[in-house]
Protein backbone atom coordinates (compact mmCIF):
# COMPACT_ATOMS: atom_id res chain seq x y z
CA UNK A 1 0.00 0.00 0.00
CA UNK A 2 1.73 3.20 -0.55
CA UNK A 3 0.88 6.45 1.32
CA UNK A 4 1.96 10.38 1.51
CA UNK A 5 0.86 9.98 5.15
CA UNK A 6 3.49 9.94 8.13
CA UNK A 7 1.04 7.30 9.74
CA UNK A 8 1.78 5.01 6.65
CA UNK A 9 5.14 6.00 6.47
CA UNK A 10 6.07 4.66 10.15
CA UNK A 11 5.45 0.93 8.49
CA UNK A 12 6.99 1.47 5.85
CA UNK A 13 10.39 2.16 7.68
CA UNK A 14 10.19 -0.29 10.52
CA UNK A 15 11.59 -3.30 9.37
CA UNK A 16 14.92 -2.25 7.81
CA UNK A 17 16.13 0.96 10.21
CA UNK A 18 19.57 0.83 11.66
CA UNK A 19 20.20 3.80 14.36
CA UNK A 20 22.79 6.32 14.24
CA UNK A 21 23.35 6.56 10.72
CA UNK A 22 23.97 10.40 9.52
CA UNK A 23 23.77 9.15 5.33
CA UNK A 24 20.77 10.66 3.23
CA UNK A 25 20.83 7.87 1.10
CA UNK A 26 19.94 5.57 3.68
CA UNK A 27 16.02 6.31 2.44
CA UNK A 28 17.11 3.78 -0.33
CA UNK A 29 17.56 0.97 1.86
CA UNK A 30 14.25 1.04 3.73
CA UNK A 31 12.71 -2.17 2.46
CA UNK A 32 9.44 -3.33 3.64
CA UNK A 33 6.81 -6.20 2.51
CA UNK A 34 3.81 -3.83 1.11
CA UNK A 35 1.58 -2.96 3.83
CA UNK A 36 -1.24 -5.14 2.17
CA UNK A 37 0.95 -8.48 3.49
CA UNK A 38 -2.45 -10.14 4.18
CA UNK A 39 -2.51 -13.75 2.96
CA UNK A 40 -4.99 -12.99 0.12
CA UNK A 41 -2.45 -10.26 -1.26
CA UNK A 42 -0.30 -12.96 -0.69
CA UNK A 43 -1.31 -15.22 -2.67
CA UNK A 44 -1.76 -13.31 -5.65
CA UNK A 45 1.37 -11.43 -5.40
CA UNK A 46 3.86 -13.53 -3.38
CA UNK A 47 6.16 -10.95 -2.29
CA UNK A 48 5.51 -7.35 -3.89
CA UNK A 49 8.16 -5.13 -2.05
CA UNK A 50 8.25 -0.98 -1.49
CA UNK A 51 10.76 1.21 -1.40
CA UNK A 52 10.58 4.81 -1.30
CA UNK A 53 14.01 5.94 -2.51
CA UNK A 54 16.77 8.52 -3.85
CA UNK A 55 17.79 7.00 -6.88
CA UNK A 56 16.86 5.59 -10.31
CA UNK A 57 18.55 2.68 -12.14
CA UNK A 58 20.54 2.39 -15.11
CA UNK A 59 19.94 1.40 -18.59
CA UNK A 60 22.35 -1.29 -20.13
CA UNK A 61 22.15 -5.21 -20.71
CA UNK A 62 21.63 -5.83 -17.06
CA UNK A 63 18.79 -3.79 -16.94
CA UNK A 64 15.50 -2.90 -18.42
CA UNK A 65 13.79 0.45 -19.36
CA UNK A 66 10.47 2.47 -20.52
CA UNK A 67 8.98 5.66 -18.67
CA UNK A 68 11.10 5.58 -15.71
CA UNK A 69 10.61 1.88 -15.18
CA UNK A 70 14.28 0.25 -14.43
CA UNK A 71 15.05 -3.05 -13.74
CA UNK A 72 17.88 -5.42 -12.21
CA UNK A 73 17.36 -9.24 -13.74
CA UNK A 74 19.39 -12.33 -13.13
CA UNK A 75 21.58 -14.24 -15.88
CA UNK A 76 17.87 -16.11 -16.47
CA UNK A 77 15.94 -13.02 -17.24
CA UNK A 78 14.14 -12.65 -14.08
CA UNK A 79 13.74 -9.46 -12.62
CA UNK A 80 15.03 -9.08 -9.21
CA UNK A 81 14.77 -5.38 -8.44
CA UNK A 82 12.66 -3.00 -10.32
CA UNK A 83 11.92 0.63 -9.75
CA UNK A 84 9.14 2.65 -10.82
CA UNK A 85 8.66 7.16 -10.91
CA UNK A 86 5.73 7.23 -7.63
CA UNK A 87 2.53 8.66 -10.15
CA UNK A 88 -0.54 9.22 -7.60
CA UNK A 89 -2.49 9.40 -10.90
CA UNK A 90 -2.03 5.45 -11.85
CA UNK A 91 -4.10 2.88 -11.17
CA UNK A 92 -1.44 1.12 -8.88
CA UNK A 93 -1.46 4.40 -6.47
CA UNK A 94 -4.08 3.61 -4.19
CA UNK A 95 -4.24 6.23 -0.90
CA UNK A 96 -4.94 3.64 2.06
CA UNK A 97 -8.24 4.70 4.28
CA UNK A 98 -8.39 6.32 7.34
CA UNK A 99 -9.25 2.69 8.96
CA UNK A 100 -6.80 1.29 6.83
CA UNK A 101 -4.06 3.35 8.26
CA UNK A 102 -5.63 3.45 12.39
CA UNK A 103 -5.63 -0.77 11.79
CA UNK A 104 -1.79 -0.73 10.54
CA UNK A 105 -0.80 1.44 13.08
CA UNK A 106 -2.37 -0.58 15.92
CA UNK A 107 -1.12 -4.29 14.34
CA UNK A 108 2.46 -2.73 14.20
CA UNK A 109 2.32 -1.46 17.97
CA UNK A 110 1.21 -5.03 19.02
CA UNK A 111 3.97 -6.51 16.93
CA UNK A 112 6.29 -4.01 18.77
CA UNK A 113 5.07 -4.82 22.21
CA UNK A 114 4.05 -8.92 21.89
CA UNK A 115 6.76 -10.05 19.33
CA UNK A 116 10.66 -11.12 20.02
CA UNK A 117 13.18 -10.56 17.71
CA UNK A 118 13.59 -13.00 14.57
CA UNK A 119 9.46 -14.14 15.51
CA UNK A 120 6.46 -13.55 13.16
CA UNK A 121 2.68 -13.63 13.47
CA UNK A 122 -0.80 -13.11 12.00
CA UNK A 123 -2.68 -10.49 13.44
CA UNK A 124 -6.52 -9.35 13.68
CA UNK A 125 -7.11 -6.01 14.67
CA UNK A 126 -11.55 -5.43 15.71
CA UNK A 127 -11.47 -1.44 15.72
CA UNK A 128 -10.73 -0.05 12.26
CA UNK A 129 -11.38 -3.29 9.69
CA UNK A 130 -14.68 -3.07 8.46
CA UNK A 131 -13.19 -5.54 6.04
CA UNK A 132 -12.08 -8.14 8.30
CA UNK A 133 -8.30 -8.13 7.14
CA UNK A 134 -5.54 -9.76 8.62
CA UNK A 135 -1.88 -8.37 8.68
CA UNK A 136 1.33 -10.15 9.13
CA UNK A 137 4.35 -8.55 11.30
CA UNK A 138 7.54 -9.87 12.06
CA UNK A 139 10.57 -8.43 13.93
CA UNK A 140 14.09 -8.22 12.51
CA UNK A 141 17.05 -9.52 14.91
CA UNK A 142 20.03 -7.47 15.95
CA UNK A 143 23.85 -8.51 15.74
CA UNK A 144 26.64 -6.55 17.37
CA UNK A 145 28.91 -9.71 16.81
CA UNK A 146 29.75 -10.31 13.28
CA UNK A 147 30.69 -13.70 14.40
CA UNK A 148 27.40 -14.39 15.56
CA UNK A 149 25.62 -13.07 11.90
CA UNK A 150 28.26 -15.14 10.29
CA UNK A 151 26.90 -18.31 12.10
CA UNK A 152 22.98 -17.25 11.50
CA UNK A 153 23.54 -16.98 8.15
CA UNK A 154 25.78 -19.95 7.59
CA UNK A 155 24.68 -21.84 4.16
CA UNK A 156 23.20 -18.53 2.63
CA UNK A 157 24.56 -17.23 -0.58
CA UNK A 158 26.06 -13.77 1.20
CA UNK A 159 29.74 -11.85 1.75
CA UNK A 160 30.05 -10.57 5.03
CA UNK A 161 33.72 -8.45 5.60
CA UNK A 162 34.74 -7.58 9.29
CA UNK A 163 36.14 -4.15 8.08
CA UNK A 164 37.08 -1.87 4.34
CA UNK A 165 39.98 0.06 4.08
CA UNK A 166 39.99 3.11 5.47
CA UNK A 167 39.52 1.64 9.03
CA UNK A 168 35.65 1.24 8.08
CA UNK A 169 34.73 -1.67 11.01
CA UNK A 170 31.74 -4.01 11.53
CA UNK A 171 29.36 -2.24 14.17
CA UNK A 172 25.82 -3.24 13.60
CA UNK A 173 23.32 -5.26 11.47
CA UNK A 174 19.88 -5.77 11.61
CA UNK A 175 18.17 -8.85 9.57
CA UNK A 176 14.55 -8.86 8.53
CA UNK A 177 13.70 -12.87 7.86
CA UNK A 178 10.48 -12.67 5.72
CA UNK A 179 7.80 -15.12 6.71
CA UNK A 180 7.46 -18.61 5.11
CA UNK A 181 4.24 -18.21 3.76
CA UNK A 182 6.19 -15.53 1.43
CA UNK A 183 6.84 -18.97 -0.17
CA UNK A 184 4.04 -21.04 0.38
CA UNK A 185 1.27 -18.88 0.45
CA UNK A 186 -1.76 -19.54 2.00
CA UNK A 187 -5.34 -20.30 -0.48
CA UNK A 188 -8.10 -18.22 -0.02
CA UNK A 189 -9.69 -20.80 1.73
CA UNK A 190 -7.35 -21.37 4.53
CA UNK A 191 -6.73 -17.29 4.80
CA UNK A 192 -10.96 -16.73 5.22
CA UNK A 193 -10.40 -19.95 8.10
CA UNK A 194 -7.36 -18.58 10.19
CA UNK A 195 -9.10 -14.79 9.95
CA UNK A 196 -12.70 -16.10 11.42
CA UNK A 197 -10.75 -17.82 14.00
CA UNK A 198 -9.01 -15.28 14.72
CA UNK A 199 -11.79 -12.47 14.71
CA UNK A 200 -13.71 -15.15 17.35
CA UNK A 201 -10.69 -14.75 19.43
CA UNK A 202 -10.42 -11.57 19.07
CA UNK A 203 -14.07 -10.61 20.41
CA UNK A 204 -14.07 -13.65 22.67
CA UNK A 205 -10.96 -12.69 24.64
CA UNK A 206 -12.16 -8.64 25.02
CA UNK A 207 -8.54 -8.00 24.62
CA UNK A 208 -9.94 -6.14 20.84
CA UNK A 209 -7.31 -8.52 18.52
CA UNK A 210 -5.94 -11.88 18.56
CA UNK A 211 -2.33 -13.07 17.21
CA UNK A 212 -1.11 -16.76 15.87
CA UNK A 213 2.55 -17.36 15.34
CA UNK A 214 4.09 -18.24 12.02
CA UNK A 215 7.47 -19.67 10.63
CA UNK A 216 10.03 -17.25 9.48
CA UNK A 217 12.16 -18.25 6.45
CA UNK A 218 15.55 -19.19 6.35
CA UNK A 219 15.93 -18.91 3.07
CA UNK A 220 14.61 -15.18 2.43
CA UNK A 221 16.08 -11.95 4.17
CA UNK A 222 17.82 -8.53 4.32
CA UNK A 223 20.89 -7.29 5.77
CA UNK A 224 21.79 -4.33 6.48
CA UNK A 225 24.96 -3.75 8.12
CA UNK A 226 26.52 -0.61 9.10
CA UNK A 227 30.74 0.57 9.10
CA UNK A 228 31.84 2.63 11.49
CA UNK A 229 35.05 4.72 11.96
CA UNK A 230 35.78 6.76 15.23
CA UNK A 231 32.68 5.90 16.54
CA UNK A 232 30.47 7.52 13.39
CA UNK A 233 28.68 5.28 10.71
CA UNK A 234 30.09 5.50 6.87
CA UNK A 235 29.07 3.04 4.88
CA UNK A 236 25.77 1.17 4.82
CA UNK A 237 25.44 -2.35 3.07
CA UNK A 238 22.24 -3.97 2.35
CA UNK A 239 22.15 -6.88 1.00
CA UNK A 240 19.08 -8.43 0.36
CA UNK A 241 17.60 -12.68 -0.80
CA UNK A 242 13.90 -12.20 -1.37
CA UNK A 243 11.37 -14.44 -2.75
CA UNK A 244 10.06 -12.52 -5.51
CA UNK A 245 10.79 -9.04 -7.09
CA UNK A 246 11.52 -5.61 -5.36
CA UNK A 247 9.24 -2.82 -6.29
CA UNK A 248 11.09 0.27 -5.41
CA UNK A 249 8.53 3.57 -6.15
CA UNK A 250 10.43 6.75 -6.96
CA UNK A 251 9.83 10.37 -5.75
CA UNK A 252 9.02 12.51 -8.78
CA UNK A 253 12.85 14.34 -7.99
CA UNK A 254 14.92 11.72 -7.57
CA UNK A 255 14.91 10.92 -11.39
CA UNK A 256 17.30 13.61 -11.81
CA UNK A 257 20.34 12.29 -9.59
CA UNK A 258 23.23 11.58 -11.69
CA UNK A 259 23.69 8.25 -12.28
CA UNK A 260 26.02 5.88 -14.74
CA UNK A 261 26.41 1.99 -14.88
CA UNK A 262 29.61 0.22 -14.88
CA UNK A 263 31.09 -3.27 -15.74
CA UNK A 264 33.20 -4.30 -12.86
CA UNK A 265 34.83 -7.61 -13.19
CA UNK A 266 32.30 -8.41 -15.93
CA UNK A 267 29.49 -8.00 -13.75
CA UNK A 268 26.88 -5.10 -14.69
CA UNK A 269 26.51 -2.38 -11.72
CA UNK A 270 24.51 0.88 -11.06
CA UNK A 271 26.86 4.07 -9.69
CA UNK A 272 24.68 7.11 -8.32
CA UNK A 273 25.41 10.33 -6.68
CA UNK A 274 23.78 11.94 -3.99
CA UNK A 275 24.14 16.08 -3.01
CA UNK A 276 25.19 13.93 0.41
CA UNK A 277 26.30 10.88 -0.90
CA UNK A 278 26.86 8.04 -3.09
CA UNK A 279 25.56 4.26 -3.93
CA UNK A 280 26.71 1.33 -5.77
CA UNK A 281 24.23 -1.74 -6.35
CA UNK A 282 24.53 -5.10 -8.47
CA UNK A 283 23.10 -8.30 -8.57
CA UNK A 284 24.92 -11.25 -7.93
CA UNK A 285 23.67 -14.83 -9.73
CA UNK A 286 23.28 -17.57 -7.36
CA UNK A 287 25.35 -20.50 -8.75
CA UNK A 288 23.56 -23.52 -9.55
CA UNK A 289 20.13 -22.14 -9.04
CA UNK A 290 17.81 -19.29 -10.50
CA UNK A 291 18.08 -17.16 -7.60
CA UNK A 292 19.75 -13.84 -6.94
CA UNK A 293 21.11 -11.55 -4.48
CA UNK A 294 20.93 -7.88 -4.52
CA UNK A 295 23.67 -5.86 -2.98
CA UNK A 296 23.75 -2.03 -2.22
CA UNK A 297 26.61 -0.27 -0.75
CA UNK A 298 26.05 3.43 0.80
CA UNK A 299 28.72 6.15 1.72
CA UNK A 300 28.72 9.44 2.34
CA UNK A 301 30.74 12.15 0.76
CA UNK A 302 34.02 11.12 2.58
CA UNK A 303 34.33 8.65 -0.33
CA UNK A 304 34.76 8.94 -3.60
CA UNK A 305 33.43 7.19 -7.18
CA UNK A 306 36.58 5.63 -7.30
CA UNK A 307 36.65 4.66 -3.47
CA UNK A 308 33.12 3.32 -3.55
CA UNK A 309 34.28 1.22 -6.51
CA UNK A 310 36.10 -0.41 -5.28
CA UNK A 311 34.18 -1.25 -2.22
CA UNK A 312 32.52 -3.02 -4.59
CA UNK A 313 35.05 -4.72 -6.11
CA UNK A 314 35.92 -6.48 -2.68
CA UNK A 315 32.36 -8.36 -3.01
CA UNK A 316 33.92 -9.72 -6.14
CA UNK A 317 37.11 -11.26 -4.93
Amino acid sequence: MISDKDQDLKQLFREAQIPEIDLTPKVMSKLYAEKKTKARLIGKRKAGLLVIAGMLLGVTTAFAASNYYYAFKSKHGNIIREEKILDKSSPEYKKPSRDEQRRSLSSVGLSNDLLKEGEAAIFYVLENNPDHEIDIEWKRVSFHDLTELRSRMAGQPVKLFDRFEGDYQFAHATVSFYPALYENPLTDQEEAEITEKLRKQAEESGKGYAMMPIELSKNYWIIMSSYQKNSKTGIVVTISKTPGKQTIWMPEESKDNPRETLEIKRVKMLYTEFATGRSIEWVYDVPGSKEAVHYMIETGLQMNKDQVIKLAESYLD
